[in-house]
């Protein structure tokens, strides 16, 4: 008799241990109007991963001398020139080394502003044509070594002329602007 008394309350505790209950007293004399209500909570969390961005720009030196160009140097010796230097930026160029390390896609523009003093000069992404703008997109480095990030190198070339007397003056501003995609 004891084993069943012991059976039937370790049961009941059993049964009642991770129950919750929640009463209402519910008092009307007219059939159908008895009603209770429960508020229902719920929460959105977004557990999504933030957006980071993370873009190493490597610049290469834009210092730039235009030749004025001569037939070179006289030799008297043999009465003719040596080394002669054309005109012009000859093969000069910078380069500018874009490397996305974000986990998204990121997009740059590249522009060029001239100073009004050097209306002659000008640079381009190729050597014959002015740069106004240049844009682009570098992929997520999402699922890449760190050694094989997304990146773009642009060749900018110096090109048009400088007036005389221009000495380490600064003839213009490159900028690039990084931003979401």
């Amino acid at each position: 008799m004891k084993r069943l008394t012991a059976l039937a309350l370790c049961l009941t505790t059993v049964f009642t241990l991770g129950t919750s209950v929640s009463a209402d007293t519910l008092s009307s004399t007219t059939a159908g109007s008895n009603t209770s209500n429960q508020q229902v909570k719920g929460t959105y969390r977004d557990d999504t991963n933030a957006t980071v961005y993370s873009v190493d720009i490597e610049w290469s030196n834009f210092n730039f001398e235009y030749n004025k160009g001569s037939k070179g140097t006289w030799d008297p010796a043999t009465h003719k020139y040596s080394e002669p230097k054309p005109a012009g930026w000859g093969d000069q160029k910078g380069t500018i080394k874009m490397t996305n390390h974000s986990n998204a896609d990121v997009g740059y523009t590249l522009t060029c502003s001239v100073d009004s003093e050097y209306s002659n000069f000008y640079l381009g992404t190729d050597k014959y044509s002015m740069l106004g703008s240049d844009t682009g997109t570098l992929k997520t480095a999402e699922n890449t070594a760190v050694e094989n990030a997304p990146s773009k190198q642009l060749t900018i070339y110096p090109l048009g002329s400088l007036p005389a007397g221009t000495n380490d003056a600064n003839v213009a501003t490159l900028t690039i602007t990084i931003g979401a995609k």
